[in-house]
């Protein structure tokens, strides 16, 4: 019994149909790609991440050849950031660990609910994460950015109370996945949208 036979008795256990011709399973045997079928198209807007990471491959003004963070080293990724914000934006005083506390309004609790399966509830400026970076013109605060990797913003309490807080002071948030390749340009071009509102 030859190998083409085999198979065919096996699709036929298998499936209960009858298995093509020797020439049909060579054919998809040496020529994979040929008979396959393809994906319909969708409308489907692509995810968040995907466009920021069409956008990054997109712009003209990347440099392919700029070095890269290395964000399984937090000083690094801060210090990335750091020297970003410093250079691009120096109008602004930019100060680190910025407590939640220094937020106008935050003596005020601020009253959420945070996820479905939990009552809405009072947090203090406290319990939230310290922010990356604040940038403050005057010595009023302007603006903060926070970093994180996975999905910490939308999951973890810390940070969405210090979200919460900036939300509520009117203070523009933004916050920044440390496990992206967040590209010079598109750090710069988002922290412009957020201050310009």
């Amino acid at each position: 019994m030859d190998i083409v036979s085999v198979i065919k008795q096996v699709i036929k256990l298998f499936t209960g149909k009858s298995a093509p011709s020797a020439n049909e399973i060579i054919n998809k045997l040496t020529n994979p790609n040929q008979n396959q079928t393809s994906r319909p198209q969708t409308n489907t807007p692509p995810s968040q991440f995907a466009q920021c990471n069409q956008t990054q491959a997109t712009n003209p003004e990347v440099d392919d050849n700029e070095p890269l963070y290395n964000y399984a080293d937090p000083i690094k990724t801060r210090a990335y950031y750091r020297d970003i914000l410093k250079a691009e934006f120096p109008q602004y005083e930019l100060r680190e660990d910025v407590p939640v506390t220094s937020v106008r309004g935050s003596e005020t609790l601020v009253e959420e609910k945070f996820w479905k399966s939990m009552p809405r509830k009072h947090y203090k400026p406290e319990e939230g994460r310290p922010y990356d970076f604040g940038m403050y013109m005057g010595g009023e605060l302007k603006a903060v950015v926070s970093l994180g990797c996975g999905s910490c913003h939308d999951i973890k309490k810390e940070y969405l109370v210090s979200r919460a807080y900036a939300r509520k002071a009117g203070i523009p948030y933004i916050n920044f996945y440390t496990q992206f390749a967040n590209r010079k340009p598109y750090v710069v071009e988002r922290v412009r949208k957020m201050i310009a509102g």
